[in-house]
C-alpha cells in the first residue's frame, strides 16, 4: 500500500493499474487515515499518496470523457465497409424515383378571407 506520494508514484509507474484499482487503493487511504485515530503529522504520507491518487483519477477520467472512447474498447477493430460503395437502388430494392411530378402552377397566394371562403365550399362539397 502506498503511504506516500513518492511511493505511490512508483506504485503507478511500476504497475501501471486501471482506474478501478486505483480507486480501490483511495478507498483503502481514506479508511487508513479516518480510522487510524493518529494525528495529521504521521499521517502525512497517506494524505500526499490520496491527494496524489485523487489527481491522478481525475486527469484519467476527464481524458476518457474528452476523448469519448471508452477504456476497455477493443482496440484494432475496424468495420467492413467495402460492400457500401456498391450498393445501388437496384440492388435494395429502394425506389428512389420522385413521388410525383413537380407543380407547374405557381403557388397562389391567398388572404385569410379567401382561404376560409375555399375552405368552407370544400367542406360543403364533402357533406353532400
Amino acid at each position: 500500500m502506498s503511504t506516500t506520494a513518492e511511493s505511490a508514484l512508483q506504485w503507478l509507474d511500476e504497475q501501471q493499474p486501471d482506474n478501478q484499482q486505483i480507486q480501490d487503493v483511495i478507498h483503502k487511504l481514506k479508511d487508513r487515515i479516518q480510522n487510524s485515530g493518529a494525528d495529521e503529522q504521521s499521517l502525512q504520507g497517506s494524505i500526499e499518496a490520496l491527494s496524489l491518487l485523487e489527481d491522478v483519477l481525475s486527469d484519467r477520467l476527464n481524458e476518457k470523457n474528452h476523448s469519448g472512447l471508452e477504456e476497455d474498447a477493443p482496440s484494432g477493430v475496424s468495420l467492413d465497409t467495402g460492400d457500401l460503395g456498391s450498393t445501388s437502388s437496384q440492388d435494395t430494392g429502394f425506389d428512389s424515383s420522385p413521388l410525383g411530378e413537380p407543380a407547374n402552377s405557381p403557388i397562389e397566394h391567398l388572404t385569410n378571407e379567401e382561404k376560409r371562403q375555399r375552405f368552407e365550399h370544400l367542406k360543403l362539397k364533402l357533406n353532400k
